[in-house]
């Protein structure tokens, strides 16, 4: 004869906190993807931008990408020479 096989029962607690740090893993990963796709984003525009610094649209851009990264990121330093173009004074 077949024993039937039982598996425990997990409490409505283990399964909520097991999903909710599930939750917030999957945050986490979402966040990463979306800085390190700025700072792609970034880093094209500002190698375009280097390569012809006279085009306002694409110094223009550049600074709208820095400037996303450094809100997603808010450890991102950028090029010196266009912090002021797209960073809130603290004075």
């Amino acid at each position: 004869m077949k024993r039937a096989h039982s598996s425990p029962m997990i409490p409505a607690q283990d399964s909520d906190v097991e999903f909710a740090i599930f939750l917030e893993e999957q945050r986490e990963f979402e966040q990463r993807c979306r800085i390190e796709e700025a700072q792609n984003a970034f880093l094209d525009a500002y190698s375009a931008w280097h390569k012809h610094p006279t085009d306002r649209a694409m110094k223009a851009h550049l600074i709208w990408c820095a400037a996303y990264l450094s809100y997603l990121d808010p450890t991102f330093q950028g090029p010196k020479t266009l912090r002021r173009y797209y960073t809130v004074s603290q004075e």
